[in-house]
């Protein structure tokens, strides 16, 4: 996996057909059993890393090229326990026609990994542990 400057994007590996969430644990996720500390956005095509701590860090605004994607479920897992982020935030990524869903990071990984399995488009959202 190639990693670049910035937000540092991971690139897909050209032989993985999607990220997949292979372990995680109080160091972070794994993603394809590579470990990504901190913050990211995941699908089954996308992985970001980014600087998000905390919910109330995300905006539409941080958010709107990942909008762009078309993902109609979205996770957010904000750690080790459930943080919902502003109510403001849920209302203007519903007018969007975007379903955010709010759980802890273990949640959200298995989560994840069904509605990958089942074919189904899902942005995830892990902030960290």
């Amino acid at each position: 996996m190639a990693v670049l400057g910035g937000n540092m994007q991971i690139h897909r590996a050209i032989n993985q057909s999607s990220y997949r969430i292979t372990k995680i644990d109080d160091n972070g996720i794994y993603v394809n059993d590579e470990l990504v500390k901190g913050a990211c956005v995941l699908s089954q095509d996308i992985l970001e890393l980014t600087r998000w701590e905390t919910s109330n860090d995300l905006t539409v605004q941080s958010l709107t090229q990942f909008i762009e994607y078309g993902h109609p479920v979205w996770l957010l897992g904000t750690g080790n326990r459930s943080e919902f982020p502003p109510v403001q935030l849920i209302s203007e990524l519903r007018e969007l026609g975007v379903g955010l869903e709010v759980m802890d990071n273990f949640s959200a990984a298995r989560t994840y990994e069904v509605l990958s399995s089942e074919g189904r488009k899902v942005m995830a959202i892990f902030l960290p542990m």
